[in-house]
């Protein structure tokens, strides 16, 4: 009887063990991301990444799909709670394929702010710039500009006057 009362217990704490690490909570942000007009599907190696003046980082793994972007509810509150970081950056990988089936991998990184993850709603739109001509490049290490709109505002990016 003592043998069958040990293995139950241990039953027990296994089993509320899997339930707790299961349901581990997430938070979610209604988050639009578009690239060139298109939404963006599909992100990989997605991160938000905290960087301080001295280099140091920390990296947060973010899942996406169109309308939906989720963290670990902890990590969403380490973002939010640390206060030494002077940057926080959105990082993702986006793949693209052509008619042929050629791949092309493109990697996004953008400056975002931490009131980002306090929105109702987000919409990134971002914009190749070798593919437009009026699109400025705002980032000379990259190719693509970027505006986000949000319930209470919007930065928009300056664009070239066209002739």
């Amino acid at each position: 009887m003592r043998v069958y009362l040990i293995r139950l217990v241990i039953l027990l704490v296994c089993l509320n063990l899997c339930i707790v690490v299961s349901s581990q909570e997430i938070k979610r942000f209604d988050f639009v991301i578009t690239i060139d007009g298109e939404f963006a599907k599909d992100l990989y190696n997605a991160k938000v990444i905290l960087v301080r003046n001295g280099g140091a980082t920390r990296e947060f793994d973010i899942n996406y799909y169109p309308g939906n972007l989720s963290l670990k509810k902890s990590d969403y509150d380490s973002i939010l709670l640390l206060d030494d970081f002077d940057t926080v950056f959105l990082k993702f990988d986006n793949y693209k394929y052509s008619l042929s089936g050629k791949q092309s991998i493109k990697n996004y990184k953008i400056e975002i702010g931490k009131n980002w993850f306090q929105q109702l709603y987000l919409i990134l739109k971002i914009y190749r710039t070798k593919h437009s001509s009026k699109l400025g490049v705002v980032d000379k290490m990259n190719d693509y500009s970027f505006d986000i709109e949000y319930p209470s505002g919007a930065m928009i990016r300056v664009k070239k006057r066209l002739s």
